[in-house]
């Protein structure tokens, strides 16, 4: 790209330009899609290790999980990033992840159609809720990773893909069910 973003004249977490930090993750992506189209498996290893060290991505991880539905539910250190000096504090933190390992998750029983657990019987479901930084790694990481698994994964998949709904299935199978020659 050919505009750079000057970090040292951002100084708060309302000081982001959104638009710009998502179009230079967007140009990441599309950068790691044409290198793996032609078989350059060193070229994507690097974009990737490029996008996830860039300031914009980062801002994005943290952004994503601070809006997401989960945003004021802690993990096992108890900590939630709710206010904007926190948010800005942890894009700034994560900048170096090459050495980090993840922390314990807390583990949450949900229990089937309200009833108590009973002493020595589990009828519930267990649920593992990672730390915050851990959702903005493994965010940070899923921005770099998402294109390659969109490019390798089947076209006909529909289900928890991104861009793709019930409707595109069901116009998928209307054009294959209607055509003549159909299996």
């Amino acid at each position: 790209m050919k505009q750079k973003l000057n970090i040292h004249s951002i100084s708060n977490w309302h000081d982001i330009n959104w638009l710009y930090c998502q179009n230079q993750v967007i140009h990441y992506q599309n950068e790691i899609i044409v290198a793996f189209n032609e078989n350059n498996i060193g070229k994507v290893k690097q974009l990737q290790h490029n996008l996830c060290n860039s300031f914009a991505a980062r801002a994005i991880a943290v952004r994503t999980v601070t809006t997401h539905q989960g945003k004021k539910t802690a993990g096992i250190d108890k900590q939630v990033w709710l206010t904007a000096f926190q948010k800005w504090k942890n894009v700034l933190d994560i900048k170096n992840i090459e050495n980090y390992k993840a922390k314990a998750v807390r583990r949450v029983w949900i229990y089937k159609d309200g009833k108590p657990v009973k002493p020595n019987k589990m009828n519930g479901t267990p649920l593992g809720i990672p730390t915050m930084r851990d959702r903005a790694i493994q965010t940070l990481y899923n921005l770099a990773l998402a294109p390659i698994a969109e490019c390798t994964g089947d076209t006909h998949s529909f289900g928890f893909r991104r861009y793709r709904s019930c409707k595109d299935a069901i116009a998928m199978l209307h054009i294959r069910l209607s055509n003549r020659h159909r299996p």
